[in-house]
């Protein structure tokens, strides 16, 4: 006879089969759950050494899974960047200043200075800062400022003296720098722009900052009930993750979707999705079509309502994007790609037609990140392709209304 290593007894528990059973008790072995049913059906399944909880009514629903997040280099970036948040005290440009200030006055001349979470509808004025405010906290140092929704950042003008961009300067593929009616940059730097500026990336935390932090905010999701996460990650990150598991620190499950970048290397380790356990996974390769929504880089097929002419950013190109997403297909890799607006969800559809006529495979699991603008020939496609959606939540607030409504019709 099978005895459970852990039984719940006298609670509601919420089954979610097909039925939608509630049941009392639940039985699980090796971490797994054997077997629901009544009190009397469990009771065979009591060992020796099977722990009992009596529930006392209370209700057990299955573990709920966050599918997408940034959660390990969220940890790392608290202890890195300058929080420019609601939640820290800032409420206006002048704010931003302030913080930013006091981080120059203890920062060498030169070195970078990087704010983040920055959202400007929190802000009295309701709009970012330009390139000649964030001139005002310093022009000895190179200023970097994230806005909350990522896709979009701002810089001062020594950022871009020191990079040699200009007005004159073109557009990248795939990015875009704000201007203003004369031409002139106003420190906006969307998608792609932001390599020209920082050719290296975002900088790496140490391993003792993706440790902590990656630790904090694990904790952090386990406390309000997460059981999973689903993570975009790369070495600082993978790294982290590993290093939680091996000191049985790691509080959560988590699923890893790897930044294409590291196709190559992954590669030629014969590294790809599966690879784990019930604890840390690798799932797919995290590539990214366009922005954001609140940065209104989201590529719609639609102008923006407060931006007429304007349809989002590309962060890649139909052939760039091909090209990558095949080298990674023909090699069984499963494919986790950042797509918001009409746009790109129809462009990522395409090429996933085309990779899976010529690479076929039985239950491929393609994930399109956010999914968010979409039609119903789109919802079609992506039942037609099992493509797997991870869309944002409902809209449950004014704010975040605010943020959507420039793009969606009130219709």
């Amino acid at each position: 006879m099978l005895f459970a290593d852990l039984i719940l007894k006298n609670g509601k528990v919420i089954t979610i089969d097909k039925n939608e059973t509630i049941v009392k008790a639940v039985a699980v072995k090796f971490g797994k759950i054997v077997a629901v049913g009544s009190n009397t059906e469990i009771e065979r399944f009591v060992g020796e050494q099977t722990e009992i909880i009596d529930l006392s009514g209370k209700t057990v629903i299955p573990g709920i899974i966050d599918s997408h997040g940034h959660f390990m280099r969220e940890g790392s970036n608290r202890l890195m960047y300058t929080d420019l948040s609601e939640e820290a005290g800032i409420k206006s440009i002048a704010d931003i200043q302030r913080v930013l200030k006091e981080k120059a006055a203890n920062t060498l001349i030169g070195e970078w200075i990087f704010g983040y979470q920055e959202d400007d509808s929190k802000l009295a004025e309701k709009r970012h800062p330009t390139r000649w405010e964030l001139d005002e906290i310093s022009i000895e140092h190179p200023i970097m400022i994230t806005t909350v929704g990522g896709h979009f950042e701002i810089a001062n003008s020594y950022a871009f003296e020191q990079a040699g961009v200009t007005k004159n300067t073109p557009d990248p593929v795939g990015g875009k720098f704000d201007r203003n009616d004369k031409g002139e940059l106003t420190g906006g730097i969307h998608e792609e722009a932001y390599a020209v500026l920082r050719p290296e990336g975002y900088p790496e935390p140490t391993r003792d900052q993706a440790y902590f932090g990656a630790k904090s905010i694990l904790e952090e999701e386990a406390s309000v009930g997460l059981t999973c996460v689903y993570d975009l990650v790369a070495r600082s990150s993978i790294r982290a993750a590993i290093d939680l598991k091996n000191a049985n620190k790691l509080p959560i499950r988590v699923r890893m979707d790897i930044t294409i970048d590291l196709l190559d290397e992954l590669n030629k380790l014969g590294i790809y999705r599966g690879i784990g356990d019930d604890w840390l996974r690798i799932c797919g390769l995290k590539f990214f079509f366009d922005g954001a929504i609140s940065a209104r880089t989201a590529a719609v097929t639609e102008p923006y309502l407060d931006k007429p002419d304007f349809y989002g950013v590309m962060a890649t190109t139909p052939e760039l994007a091909a090209n990558i997403l095949k080298k990674a297909y023909e090699k069984d890799y499963r494919i986790s790609a950042h797509a918001n607006g009409d746009k790109a969800i129809e462009i990522y559809l395409d090429i996933i037609e085309e990779l899976q006529k010529k690479y076929p495979r039985k239950d491929p699991r393609n994930r399109i990140i956010h999914c968010t603008v979409i039609n119903q020939e789109l919802v079609g496609k992506i039942k037609e392709l099992e493509m797997l959606p991870t869309i944002f939540g409902p809209i449950r607030t004014t704010m975040e209304i605010s943020l959507f409504l420039p793009l969606v019709r009130n219709d």
